[in-house]
């Protein structure tokens, strides 16, 4: 690499407002056909170069890319194809000002949807020791939209070197650039070379947008009906309080009375308890939108495609999502089978000390297989995993189909009620065909 060029590498940089965490999106699949993905401001944001300058500054840094490992240390030519891409670039910079130089920046290449991934940096100061404010690992996808990792913290890099590691997220499928970032007397500046993240999309098994008319039933659209309300032996749930709202969302309203909306793709009247749809491991996400109040528990769960034979908790159950009204800002996530029941999961902050009666996407990875996994997320962010060798035999419940289950429960006297839960959109996906579902 000439001079020329290794300079066009280190002007790469960004300038970002007062930060004190990075921004993050919801990482889960996001519909294209609805204004796209949805994210908070910029808050300050990374501002874009020229098309041709950000062109000759991703060219660069793609340069010296491992295309397979996503480490910063050799070359690759899949990064060279990627920075043909219209990435919005961060703005010029001299990195070298900071007094620090990336030895590493190891992130994969390519992943999943749905697939949970972090990033590993290891920079040093190349003389005395530098005081650094936050570092953290900065991500954009095509569209400049900010997919950052989980993590930002306060470091005093030496020459021997510092190694950070960021939590857990996954991305939506698309091209992404990623850069390591440092903060340093207010300014944030980017250690080149960046990397590139290309994420796939797997194949959907279920999808629903629930666009139709104020009034229609949650079936509305569908070439079969999949929903059916679920009473669970007795009268407490009712189809009827699910309608679409007009604006693109599904509302499941409790109102006064014993009688609360549960759907469930379990068939209990009108099939023995058949389910309409299921599916053994994979990724199911849905966006929503759910109410704060005393005795209100809105849900989005599996239940094992075969409850109406096999007894609870045998049969198995994921809450991928539960809140309870009075206390928004926590999820709960939790895992059912085995007999007795396991029982494992716990209540989560929302990302950002967000609430629930924000939108929220909440999702889980699951790989069936006998290496499996549970994986739970909110707004891409990592929550919680439960691995099969820590389900132990309870692990059984989780290697048979499940199927879907929405819910606004109503749990104890008094309840605040009118209440309504929304529902944007839900999705399930499946591994591509010939991949390994550890």
């Amino acid at each position: 690499m000439n001079r020329r060029t290794i300079g066009a590498v280190t002007a790469l940089g960004l300038a970002l407002a007062t930060l004190s965490a990075p921004p993050a999106a919801s990482g889960a699949p996001l519909p294209s056909d609805r204004g796209g993905v949805r994210l908070p401001s910029d808050r300050g944001g990374w501002p874009s170069l020229s098309s041709d300058r950000a062109g000759a500054l991703v060219g660069a840094g793609a340069r010296t890319g491992d295309a397979r490992t996503g480490d910063a240390r050799t070359g690759g030519g899949r990064d060279v194809a990627l920075a043909g891409r219209a990435f919005p670039v961060w703005s010029a910079r001299t990195a070298a000002a900071s007094g620090l130089v990336l030895d590493r920046l190891s992130v994969p290449a390519t992943a999943e949807s749905g697939q949970a991934i972090a990033a590993t940096v290891r920079l040093h100061a190349k003389s005395t020791p530098v005081a650094v404010e936050a570092l953290t690992v900065a991500v954009r996808n095509s569209d400049g939209a900010n997919f950052d990792f989980p993590g930002v913290q306060p470091a005093t890099v030496p020459p021997g070197g510092y190694t950070f590691a960021t939590g857990q997220r996954t991305f939506p499928p698309g091209d992404y650039l990623v850069a390591a970032a440092v903060r340093i007397a207010g300014v944030w500046t980017a250690l080149t070379p960046p990397r590139y993240l290309t994420v796939r999309t797997n194949p959907v098994t279920f999808r629903q947008e629930f666009s139709g008319p104020a009034g229609a039933g949650p079936n509305y659209g569908l070439s079969t009906a999949m929903w059916f309300d679920d009473p669970r032996g007795d009268a407490r749930y009712s189809l009827d309080q699910a309608k679409l709202d007009g604006l693109g969302r599904l509302a499941l309203t409790a109102e006064p009375g014993p009688v609360a909306p549960r759907l469930s793709m379990l068939d209990r009247s009108g099939n023995d308890g058949a389910a309409a749809w299921s599916q053994q491991g994979g990724y199911f996400a849905a966006r929503m939108k759910l109410p704060a109040g005393r005795g209100l528990r809105p849900a989005f769960r599996t239940i094992g495609a075969d409850a109406a034979s096999v007894a609870w908790p045998e049969s198995g159950g994921i809450d991928i999502a539960e809140v309870a009204g009075e206390r928004p800002g926590l999820v709960r996530q939790f895992a059912h089978g085995g007999t007795p029941d396991l029982a494992y999961g716990r209540a989560h902050d929302l990302p950002a000390r967000g609430a629930a009666t924000d939108w929220h996407v909440y999702a889980l990875d699951w790989k069936p297989g006998e290496n499996g996994h549970l994986r739970w997320s909110v707004d891409g962010v990592v929550t919680q995993e439960l691995r099969a060798a820590g389900a132990g035999a309870a692990w059984a419940s989780f290697r048979r189909p499940h199927t879907l289950a929405l819910e606004l429960a109503i749990d104890g006297p008094a309840p605040q009620v009118p209440a309504t839960a929304l529902i944007d959109w839900i999705r399930v996906y499946r591994y591509p065909i010939g991949s390994s579902t550890p």
